[in-house]
């Protein structure tokens, strides 16, 4: 509409696909059979006639699961193809300690829409999104890929989800994630040595998922400061401090960079003789230095759009009573009242309803007098 214009008034085209198609194009050339530029349906009529025409690709069955295509980039081995594995593929190797360095994923032909993935890479944290087949991480510079994200998008993202999994250095199967969650670990120079990938109608799961199981690990950075140590450095892990050298934990400084969303976290500490400090954020000081005081609990919470999709996990290792349950996104870890010292500190960054590798629901997280 209109049926017919001038030049420069704008024209917008309604393409209905036939029961079982998707619209997947609107194109327009003038009369001399330049393309103009169509944008969300409409274009600005030129001074000549135009013709206009519409792509269409058939629809995926929304009740079958799609096999998707793709290749890897593995340590050794290069560029390796895909295998088959449950209703979908695996890129790369088990079993042999190799790195996965690219991956590219696409699917069937004629299906109405894209798959889209990224991939947190070695020494350069998330990289951009690419899609259908084009290769995401790196080739030739022995680079680990350490966790991925992929997500639908089109028509296809109406009818079916994409499931993922990665098996990771240490943590060997991690759990699945779908739909643009991490798959992995990040900040914990891990390699992911193969992923796995299903898209399924929307409902169905890949069989055997575990619910609850952690399908990404993120580490928190910290620099902690130690009774007769002081401060140990800045650095990514999921464990902080020391066990079994009965050495107070006096001081910590956290950061979360690198994670799959944009925000940081925040984090308390109750301390000898003073009980719960402030709240303090992304690297400040939380704790004493220079008198000989320990901290006895701690609470932490994510802020930003991090909150929103993950929690915060966190275990204290507590003078007499050792390693505590896990808490998370502020509740109590550690000791009040007691006088007892945390040792060390245990924290995971992982997807909303998923928890840690052993968590026990009914494991004291704080001791109180």
């Amino acid at each position: 509409s209109p049926t017919t214009a001038r030049a420069g008034q704008a024209v917008r085209v309604t393409a209905a696909p036939a029961l079982g198609y998707e619209l997947s194009a609107v194109t327009a050339r003038d009369a001399s059979g330049r393309a103009i530029k169509v944008t969300n349906g409409a274009f600005a009529m030129p001074a000549s006639d135009v013709t206009v025409s519409a792509t269409f690709l058939k629809s995926a069955d929304p009740a079958k699961a799609l096999v998707p295509g793709g290749s890897g980039h593995v340590q050794t081995y290069g560029d390796v193809a895909v295998k088959a594995s449950g209703r979908g593929i695996r890129i790369g190797t088990t079993g042999e300690s190799k790195r996965l360095e690219a991956v590219s994923v696409s699917l069937p032909a004629g299906v109405g829409g894209s798959i889209e993935y990224c991939a947190h890479v070695q020494r350069a944290g998330w990289v951009g999104w690419e899609r259908d087949g084009s290769p995401c991480g790196t080739t030739g510079e022995a680079r680990r890929v350490e966790a991925v994200r992929m997500r639908l998008s089109g028509a296809v993202a109406g009818t079916h989800s994409v499931w993922y999994r990665a098996h990771s250095q240490t943590f060997g199967w991690l759990g699945w994630a779908k739909d643009g969650e991490g798959a992995g670990t990040a900040g914990l120079a891990k390699r992911a040595e193969a992923v796995d990938v299903q898209v399924l109608p929307k409902g169905q799961t890949p069989a055997g998922r575990v619910a609850g199981q952690a399908s990404f690990v993120g580490a928190a950075v910290a620099d902690t400061h130690l009774q007769r140590v002081g401060w140990t450095g800045t650095r990514s892990a999921l464990e902080f401090g020391t066990t079994g050298e009965a050495r107070r934990l006096e001081a910590l400084r956290v950061t979360l960079p690198n994670q799959p969303e944009a925000g940081g976290v925040s984090y308390q500490a109750h301390v000898q003789g003073i009980g719960w400090q402030r709240r303090v954020s992304d690297g400040d000081v939380a704790g004493t230095t220079g008198r000989a005081k320990r901290v006895e609990a701690v609470r932490m919470w994510l802020t930003g759009d991090m909150a929103a999709k993950y929690s915060v996990w966190y275990r204290a290792h507590s003078q007499t009573y050792g390693w505590l349950g896990w808490a998370k996104d502020g509740a109590d870890a550690g000791t009040t009242g007691l006088a007892k010292r945390v040792e060390a500190l245990d924290v995971q960054v992982l997807p909303k309803g998923q928890v840690p590798a052993g968590y026990d629901a009914g494991r004291a997280t704080c001791v109180l007098r």
